[in-house]
């Protein structure tokens, strides 16, 4: 399973969970509707924080090559270049 499907789920799962928390709980309109906006901003910064790490993530395999550190210092050394 590939690790962004499991992002996915986890958030889903964490969405969900957060909505029928919300949804069962015994309050007031008013004070139900604050809390799905608070929900809803939190969920959207973790979603601006795992798509900024993706981001950071996927520019590293870019300038590697997409290989590992062990990988360049090996393919390095036979080339007689310092990584």
């Amino acid at each position: 399973m590939s690790k962004s499907a499991i992002i996915y789920g986890v958030l889903g799962g964490l969405a969900a969970g957060a909505v029928l928390g919300i949804l069962f709980a015994p309050d007031k309109g008013s004070v139900t509707r604050r809390k799905i906006s608070d929900q809803a901003g939190k969920l959207t910064d973790s979603l601006s924080d795992l798509v900024g790490n993706l981001n950071v993530t996927t520019e590293g395999v870019k300038n590697t090559g997409g290989r590992t550190k062990t990988e360049r210092t090996t393919s390095n050394s036979y080339t007689g270049s310092n990584a």
